[in-house]
């Protein structure tokens, strides 16, 4: 059996009126036109949580605090499995703005408009909305 690579994602929300969530489109590899929340591959040693808060340095050169564990998901692209462990975020008030690096735009969205997008969302990721939104209600 193939061994599961272990990725970490944070994601973003606010409500405005409604609870939005932030997705990044990935401007380079097999995501690439694919939007997704940042973060990446869990390098040995390393908790999820320190990935995460180094995966968001790299990715968009910014520092976050990360909150609720929201939960995890295990997907298949082409010959690779992924293990997906999602966090809810929030921007620290003294990052700054975001520099994309891996990413060429974002969009905030909510449980309405979330449908328009919901082909172009990673696959990955997809599982986890429903999951996404029952968590951030139960915060604000």
């Amino acid at each position: 059996m193939r061994e599961a690579i272990r990725v970490v994602g944070g994601v973003f929300f606010r409500r405005d009126p409604q609870i939005q969530i932030q997705l990044f489109r990935k401007n380079y590899g097999s995501l690439a036109g694919f939007y997704e929340f940042p973060g990446g591959k869990i390098e040995k040693a390393e908790t999820r949580e320190a990935a995460l808060q180094r995966e968001l340095s790299e990715e968009l050169g910014i520092k976050a605090s990360i909150h609720d564990y929201v939960g995890h998901n295990t997907f298949e692209i082409g010959e690779k499995i992924f293990e997906l462990h999602l966090y809810l975020i929030s921007l620290n008030a003294d990052s700054g703005e975001f520099q994309l690096k891996d990413h060429d735009q974002w969009l905030w969205v909510d449980e309405t408009s979330i449908t328009g997008h919901i082909e172009t969302i990673s696959m990955g990721d997809r599982p986890l909305l429903p999951i996404i939104f029952e968590k951030i209600k139960t915060k604000i």
